[in-house]
């Protein structure tokens, strides 16, 4: 069931017609958007933070996730539009 029901979301029929996108692309898009948004948002925290070394990593190390985890999403929302 949990594969089906999973496959029945990612459909891009609904009952208010055919959109050109499955409800699964827009989500993974969605998350790129804020992720991208909150790199916008690391990098003032990185020139409010210049004077303590130790929040400059922090920031860093949650850059880098960002970055990881938009790349892992970028990878499936081309899975999913090549469907």
């Amino acid at each position: 069931m949990g594969t089906q029901a999973t496959e029945q979301k990612c459909e891009t029929k609904t009952d208010c017609g055919v959109y050109p996108i499955s409800n699964c692309s827009y989500d993974v898009i969605s998350m790129m958007y804020k992720k991208l948004k909150s790199l916008d948002a690391y990098q003032t925290f990185a020139k409010d933070f210049e004077s303590d070394s130790e929040l400059c990593k922090l920031v860093e190390g949650f850059k880098k996730d960002e970055i990881r985890h938009i790349e892992e999403l970028k990878t499936h929302l081309t899975r999913l539009l090549a469907k």
